[in-house]
């Protein structure tokens, strides 16, 4: 039979020898049985577990009717021997979920061929079924230690010959089997359940048993490895409610990554890699490469990463401070708006008037509208309605845009923003400016060292070597406030390290989520039964009060006011500047214009008087010319007059 099946059921059947199937169980009633077990369990599959080839007639045929009743249910099964499970155990665990086990065993012999298989193997994986016969009773009842290797999780269902009652067996202690009466069984009624708690409020108590735990941080000056932090005072509470002592064994000062060059895991996850420690009480967050090799319960804080800066001093007003109040878009509407109004006013005048409008009337309506918008008198108020009309339109219009304008910008001005030249982790890597850290050899840490996103490439060139980067919260955000420093860490580590922030710092979001968790090592029986009194915790308020004990409100501190300086309103001034030196300029040049324009005036005027005086002058010429002449022509006349008398 094929041995690549996906799917594994277990059911260890310890069973009769060869050939006393009367007097011990009838095929039909066992078969039965099972069935109604692997209901009860909700097993995918079944594998029927046997010792080897050399199996009696009646194993062979209860066998064949246990696969024919799975079959008939569509519920897959086959048949394996102990050598079979062991060699192929990796790939089922891979491959198949949760599976049931039948194992046949008719003998001592085969029991302790068992009991060396479990040896070796993982019990936690399948769920089982013991059945046993009337030559092995006594182990039925009174089991020695813990002979099959049973883990605390380890889900076992044992039935004694002759016996209706099924009990669980597991082991808190690794020298000892527990056993708790479950369930009834009879042919005619089948199964009945003798308890209606669930799996891990029947185990619930780990009778005073010792736990060892491994933190995170300094090493108090007492010696104790204790450290007061939320996820300790979690697994005080499981203390208490699982009947279990914690013992903080270690302290190591940072969580831990994988360490290439020498092949393992260091730090708290180092410990826990190697199963020198069960139980880790720090702010450990959920990796890819962590999950391989260690174990997480269920989250109990989950925090968005950010990075946190200096925060400025005061709030830098630029060049374009003054024109954010609009956007650009409004900016240009405005201007287009004005020039419009402008177009319209000389429309409605030259059609009223009937007549061309002199020179320049239109930069004349335009420094009207202009006026209107600050606020300033027209230099002459118009007859005409229709144009009244377009000027009240525009004054409305502009008193509005001013009173918008003023309030967005005293707002500006009096809520103080800080001004950096990035605000998210793409800016910060293309800023290139500032040295991101991280706490040493942390989640953040390695998940800038494995990204092969382009932006985390780019910060991962910013970041110092892992032996430069602090050890503890308190020391990233003192070098935070040293220099131009960027650290990378979750909010609520921010808020346990407040109180002890020498600057005030500023969060960037970096869209991304970090849960955090208690740590276990890998395959750890304890993990289900701690996951299920976490969901109750949380469930009954007590994790929310918890965080709130150790992640105290945090209150800004006083802030103190500084008054804006110089370089906040520079800009009001240089536009004054600006508009001074323009109008001395242009008065300056109007005072030259005016000078030329009187030389030239005089200069024309001369040339005008010097030509009509020489005009006069040759005309004074002509006329005493005339007149000699005609003095000349009269005394020629009178000469001849006398000569005639």
């Amino acid at each position: 039979m094929t041995t690549t099946m996906r799917t594994i059921v277990t059911v260890l059947l310890m069973c009769w020898g060869a050939g006393t199937v009367a007097g011990v169980y009838f095929n039909d009633d066992l078969v039965l049985f099972v069935s109604d077990v692997q209901e009860h369990t909700k097993a995918s599959s079944v594998v029927i577990v046997y010792a080897g080839d050399d199996q009696s007639l009646n194993t062979t045929s209860l066998m064949q009717l246990l696969l024919r009743k799975f079959s008939s249910k569509f519920v897959p099964s086959l048949t394996l021997n102990y050598s079979d499970v062991l060699r192929h155990h990796k790939s089922y665990r891979q491959h198949t979920t949760k599976p049931l086990f039948v194992v046949l065993i008719t003998s001592y012999q085969e029991l302790h061929m068992f009991q060396r298989m479990t040896g070796s193997y993982d019990m936690s994986y399948p769920s089982w079924l013991l059945v046993f016969t009337s030559e092995t009773s006594r182990m039925c009842y009174r089991p020695s230690g813990n002979s099959f290797n049973l883990a605390f999780d380890t889900e076992m269902l044992v039935k004694c010959y002759n016996d209706p009652t099924v009990r669980e067996w597991y082991s808190v202690r690794f020298n000892e089997t527990s056993i708790y009466e479950l369930i009834t069984w009879t042919p005619e009624r089948g199964l009945r359940l003798m308890s209606k708690k669930s799996f891990y409020e029947r185990r619930n108590n780990l009778g005073g048993m010792s736990l060892s735990v491994v933190t995170v941080g300094k090493v108090p000056e007492n010696g104790s490895h204790y450290n007061h932090n939320f996820y300790s005072s979690v697994l005080n509470e499981l203390s208490k409610s699982l009947n279990f002592t914690l013992n903080f064994t270690c302290t190591e000062k940072f969580g831990g990554t994988y360490n290439k060059s020498e092949n393992k895991w260091t730090g708290a996850i180092g410990r826990l890699e190697r199963g020198e420690v069960e139980l880790g009480a720090s702010e450990f967050t959920m990796t890819e490469n962590r999950l391989g090799v260690i174990d997480f319960s269920f989250p109990i804080m989950i925090s968005r990463s950010k990075i946190y800066v200096q925060q400025p001093d005061g709030s830098a007003m630029n060049l374009y401070s003054y024109f954010k109040v609009y956007h650009i878009n409004v900016w240009l509407s405005i201007k287009f708006t004005y020039i419009m109004a402008s177009l319209v006013v000389t429309i409605l005048r030259l059609i009223i008037k009937g007549k061309s409008l002199p020179y320049g009337h239109v930069s004349e309506n335009f420094l009207s509208i202009w006026g209107i918008l600050w606020q300033q008198g027209l230099p002459e108020l118009p007859k005409e309605t229709s144009v009244r009309i377009a000027y009240y339109v525009v004054l409305l219009e502009a008193a509005l845009l001013t009173a918008i304008y003023s309030a967005c910008l005293i707002s500006y001005l009096a809520v103080t923003r800080p001004s950096l030249p990035f605000s998210d982790l793409k800016g910060l890597a293309n800023d290139g400016s500032y040295k991101v850290l991280t706490l040493r050899e942390s989640a953040d840490y390695e998940f800038f060292q494995t990204s092969t996103n382009e932006e985390m490439e780019k910060i991962r060139t910013l970041m110092p070597e892992s032996n430069s980067q602090p050890l503890s919260k308190e020391v990233g955000f003192q070098r935070v406030c040293e220099g131009k420093n960027a650290f990378f860490t979750t909010g609520h580590v921010k808020n346990l390290a407040h109180y002890k922030i020498p600057c005030d710092v500023i969060p960037l979001d970096t869209k991304r989520i970090g849960c955090f968790s208690i740590t276990m090592r890998k395959r750890s029986p304890y993990k289900g039964l701690i996951n299920y009194y976490l969901l109750k915790f949380i469930d009954n308020g007590l994790i929310k009060r918890l965080r709130s004990q150790v992640y105290r409100k945090v209150y800004n501190r006083d802030k103190k006011y500084k008054p804006m300086n110089i370089a906040s309103v520079i800009f009001i001034f240089l536009v004054l500047s600006i508009g001074f030196t323009c109008s001395l300029m242009i008065l300056c040049c109007e005072v030259f214009a005016h000078k030329a324009n009187l030389e030239w005036r005089s200069r024309k005027t001369a040339t005008i008087s010097k030509k009509k005086m020489v005009e006069r002058k040759a005309l004074d010429e002509v006329n005493i010319a005339e007149y000699k002449d005609n003095l000349l022509y009269i005394a020629y006349l009178k000469t001849i007059h006398h000569r005639k008398v």
